[in-house]
């Protein structure tokens, strides 16, 4: 008997995307995807197998679908500090544009749910891993002060950075609901695109870690002259070392 047409499992993920942005995986329910996919419920079962499986592969490639457009936005020639500042506006993009669902997994994440933590193990470190890859390639440029850890500069950078973008979530720990009493009700976010806010923060943060020639970083006319990067001692690469120890289509997106 010849399989019926994939535009169906496409519909039933796309269906099931929706349903994501309603309740996350707990609330996720077989028959109101089918219902909203226009389909019987036993076509799921056809085509998955089990709910557990259709779920899996719903969030694995929604997930492979973001990252897919990230690593390719960051592909582009350029600075290190360009092309991360990039990777930053397709990430605040993507969370915007998909808050329901990233408050939603968020909160299933809490909840250990764990066909979310499954997937959060196989793939959630891999865009961390790509922004922290970029700023140690600006470090190793000379772009950022090299008395100072790359870690330790992500970490002061990166968390700050992100955390406004979900500031109306209840959910979470920095919401503005849950810390009403401490900000003014005048004390308004400087720009109201959320993506715009995230770039002044990162431009912002990362200001007091830029080269300076007296913390031991190239400066821009220093790196032109070959004898002059063999007067400094180089650190230690962090990438060497680790090796040693813009918007969302609507549409379901096709096989990675």
């Amino acid at each position: 008997m010849a399989r019926p047409s994939q535009n169906l499992d496409r519909a039933l993920l796309e269906a099931g995307f929706a349903e994501l942005e309603r309740g996350g995986v707990r609330g996720l329910s077989v028959r109101a995807v089918c219902a909203r996919a226009g389909v019987n419920v036993r076509m799921l079962n056809y085509h998955f197998g089990s709910k557990d499986e259709f779920v899996r592969q719903l969030l694995n490639k929604t997930y492979q679908y973001f990252f897919n457009e990230l690593s390719a936005g960051v592909r582009q020639n350029g600075a290190p500090l360009d092309r991360l500042a990039c990777a930053l506006r397709l990430i605040a993009r993507f969370t915007v544009e998909n808050r329901a669902i990233v408050r939603n997994l968020w909160m299933d994440i809490n909840a250990g749910v764990p066909l979310v933590l499954e997937v959060t193990r196989s793939h959630g470190l891999r865009h961390i891993r790509l922004l922290y890859d970029l700023l140690a390639e600006a470090w190793e440029a000379g772009d950022l002060r090299r008395d100072i850890p790359v870690r330790q500069i992500f970490l002061a950078v990166i968390p700050g950075v992100f955390a406004p973008l979900m500031w109306r979530e209840r959910v979470l720990p920095f919401s503005l609901a849950i810390n009403s009493d401490i900000f003014p009700e005048t004390d308004e976010i400087s720009s109201p695109d959320p993506v715009e806010t995230l770039l002044q923060n990162f431009t912002c943060l990362l200001a007091g870690f830029r080269a300076r020639p007296a913390d031991g970083a190239l400066a821009s006319s220093d790196r032109a002259r070959p004898e002059a990067s063999q007067e400094r001692a180089a650190p230690v690469s962090p990438t060497s070392s680790r090796r040693q120890g813009e918007t969302r289509s609507r549409a379901f997106p096709d096989e990675a």
